[in-house]
């Protein structure tokens, strides 16, 4: 059985791999604020998420179809999260019994396998129960192929006869072996037999004898155990076999559903303090297009814990977005929410805004202003134009760019003509670019280009901010005299 909850065609295998410079772009994006309110303290979960965020998808066809799992998560919260208690059981009850694998000694391998396979099979009883009360009401293609496996393949004879069999395997008081005898009447090809009808091959046993052992006969006793690990080798490996099947399944659904309940822990979240959530809508990688409605920084809602303004937005053929204005207008928390729900979207999950339409992009790369650092062996502005010439050597078409504030340690003149030389090659690449900065002659440059859109921080007459973008042609002043006003009175 296969769980594809994730893809369509595999299951998710949690490895180290990750997208260039991607750990850079979660940082800036603030993500780890969003992992922890998903995982709700969940090991497992915050694995997985983390892993996910690391490596968005970037085909359409894997998008959509974890958009229909994610629909179907929203609509039967309360099943996903039974399926995710019953997978997360059966797990903590085989660790349980997990030290008897390690053991070298053959019979309790085999006894350890027993009991593993034992509690496996009520995890399966489990799931074949929650897949005959739900299963008709789910409509994704992922959950329909994962409830008809279950239907299929765990049947009410196939649980049955696995009952039976275990039954068998766990009374090894009495093993009944038989043997063969080779040219030097030595024993060969010891099989462990049915002790009775179970609709397998039956030994007979009419004409067999047997022999019992005195209390004290420690050599007689050994002998026959060393027969008796000759007769379950083969057992013993067969057990070991199904018992790696059957984890490789449960850990498998158990990672896959765990993605999930850490999308409805955080749709709880936002919901809790009055914010909109949406499944958002896929276009191709060709298009440039951008629809959003409320959309906002999720990882300010969940430090506030309360309500955070958001912004509208219906544009197409723009390949640069400038955004400039009033300092602390919140020009860096909007590129912020960008960033986040174009990952989010590209993870097949909710994103936080009323309505949100997005291009998939074949990469999402950063380059934010940094701090003072201590460890930067040259200028500012070396190590801008350092990780900005690292991004450019790993950058395909229809990637995704955020600056903020970028190559703004140097004069006006100067960190305006590198911005622009940049993003000039950029969309001639057709690259998307959105940037926030203060620099006018960088800004201005655009103001006759077709491909390119203003958005201003807004300001009332007053000096105050509202925290919304409005579309409106680049400013010289960044209006700090209103902070400076406001600190000093």
């Amino acid at each position: 059985m296969k769980s594809y909850l994730m893809f369509k065609d595999k299951n998710l295998s949690i490895n180290l791999d990750k997208a260039f410079y991607q750990e850079v772009t979660l940082r800036d994006m603030e993500i780890q604020e969003i992992i922890g309110i998903m995982a709700k303290k969940d090991p497992l979960i915050k694995e997985v998420c983390n892993y996910c965020f690391l490596n968005p998808l970037t085909d359409m066809e894997t998008i959509l179809y974890r958009q229909g799992i994610m629909q179907d998560v929203l609509d039967h919260k309360d099943v996903i999260l039974e399926l995710y208690q019953c997978v997360c059981e059966t797990q903590m009850a085989v660790k349980k019994h997990f030290f008897g694998m390690n053991n070298q000694n053959l019979r309790n391998m085999y006894t350890s396998s027993v009991e593993h396979i034992s509690t496996y099979i009520l995890g399966l009883k489990g799931l074949r129960k929650i897949t005959d009360l739900n299963a008709s009401s789910f409509k994704s293609e992922g959950f329909i192929n994962f409830f008809n496996d279950i239907k299929d393949e765990l049947s009410d004879k196939y649980l049955k006869e696995l009952d039976s069999f275990v039954q068998e395997l766990k009374s090894n008081d009495i093993f009944y072996i038989s043997v063969d005898f080779g040219s030097h009447l030595e024993g060969i090809n010891y099989t462990l037999r049915h002790q009775k009808k179970t609709g397998f091959k039956l030994f007979s046993f009419r004409q067999s004898q047997t022999i019992r052992l005195k209390d004290d006969d420690e050599a007689g006793r050994k002998d026959f155990d060393y027969r008796k690990d000759l007769a379950i080798n083969e057992a013993s490996n067969a057990l070991a076999r199904s018992v790696d099947h059957l984890d490789h399944f449960f850990s498998a659904l158990q990672s896959e559903l765990s993605f999930y309940v850490g999308a409805l822990n955080l749709v709880d979240f936002l919901k809790g303090v009055g914010m909109p959530i949406c499944i958002p809508k896929a276009l191709e990688k060709e298009e440039f297009k951008r629809s959003y409605k409320n959309l906002y920084d999720v990882a300010l809602a969940i430090r506030k814990r309360n309500k955070v303004d958001g912004n509208d937005i219906d544009k197409e053929n723009v390949r640069l977005y400038l955004i400039s204005g009033a300092n602390q207008g919140g020009k860096t928390t909007f590129l912020r929410s960008l960033g986040q729900a174009q990952i989010m979207a590209q993870l097949g999950i909710i994103v936080g805004a009323e309505e949100f339409s997005f291009p998939i992009r074949n990469h999402i790369y950063t380059h934010f202003k940094k701090e003072e650092d201590k460890n930067i062996k040259s200028g500012k502005l070396d190590e801008e134009l350092l990780r900005m010439s690292n991004l450019v050597d790993h950058m395909d078409k229809y990637s995704l760019v955020l600056f903020n504030e970028s190559f703004a340690s140097t004069n006006e003149r100067e960190g305006s003509r590198i911005n622009k030389d940049i993003c000039d090659a950029l969309i001639e690449h057709d690259n998307e670019i959105f940037s926030v900065t203060h620099l006018y002659t960088f800004s201005s440059a655009y103001l006759n280009n077709d491909k390119a859109m203003f958005l201003l921080a807004e300001r009332k007459a007053d000096g105050s901010r509202t925290h919304h973008l409005i579309e409106g042609i680049p400013e010289k002043t960044a209006y700090g005299l209103d902070l400076y006003k406001a600190v000093f009175k």
